[in-house]
């Protein structure tokens, strides 16, 4: 497992390993290989605490809404992009439409 401290950093996750780190809004995370569940900080729903957690797999993206603590879980080794800064949802954004691209292609095409 590598560290996220980097402005672009790859995070390797083993069988049933998770990692928690901080990170700021706008962090961006792209599924490279296997899937991992992200669950970012709690956030308040009346007067409990809640935490969602999403489910990234390859080739998606997900952009961290809000600071704060986050988690990734693996039930199978993956390995994601972690990527910092204020370029990252726009990086998010093409990596998005590349997949769907790629995925609409293998559809129509096949």
């Amino acid at each position: 497992m590598s560290t996220a401290h980097e402005p672009h950093s790859r995070i390797r996750l083993g069988r049933g390993e998770s990692f928690w780190f901080s990170v700021k809004a706008g962090t961006v995370f792209v599924g490279l290989s296997g899937s991992v569940v992200l669950t970012e900080a709690p956030r308040w729903l009346a007067d409990t605490t809640w935490r969602a957690g999403v489910p990234v797999y390859v080739g998606q993206a997900h952009a961290v809404d809000a600071p704060g603590w986050v988690q990734l879980r693996a039930d199978a080794p993956a390995e994601l992009l972690c990527v910092r800064g204020h370029a990252a949802r726009e990086r998010a954004a093409r990596l998005n439409l590349a997949g769907w691209l790629r995925t609409f292609a293998r559809h129509t095409l096949a």
